[in-house]
């Protein structure tokens, strides 16, 4: 009983249940997406498509979930949401961008790395916020 995976509930915040769909799409889809253009791996167009437009789609449902319309908070939770928008506009616009040369990178191109090591650094800022909010989720 003991070395069973402690079950990681969703969490009740609205910043939180936030974090925790774009984790699980960050960790779910687009970190093997991105590790196959980093090892330039041919992709397939169907699948990349079909799962930027699953992306995209939950990615909206989060900024629209998260928009000073339909969540009201305090002013420490309001920068962490400001974080979270940013950080969701530059993955969509990165996405785009590699959607437009269709997946196709050139040897010299290795911002895709280093896209994705910024992702996870600001990802990690965020997490670090939270936990001084002491949310339910970080």
């Amino acid at each position: 009983m003991a070395l069973l995976r402690k079950k990681i509930d969703k969490p009740k915040s609205t910043l939180g249940s936030a974090l925790f769909k774009f984790d699980e799409i960050l960790n779910n889809y687009l970190k093997v997406f991105f590790n196959k253009l980093i090892i330039k791996k041919r992709l397939n167009i169907k699948w990349a498509e079909n799962l930027l437009l699953k992306s995209f789609n939950t990615f909206d449902d989060i900024l629209e979930n998260i928009s000073t319309d339909n969540f009201k908070t305090d002013y420490r939770s309001d920068k962490i949401r400001f974080l979270v928008i940013d950080i969701i506009n530059k993955v969509k616009e990165h996405l785009n961008i590699l959607k437009s040369k269709n997946f196709i990178i050139e040897q010299s191109d290795t911002k895709s790395a280093e896209f994705f090591k910024n992702i996870l650094e600001l990802r990690k800022i965020i997490s670090k916020k939270m936990k001084d909010i002491e949310s339910d989720y970080f």
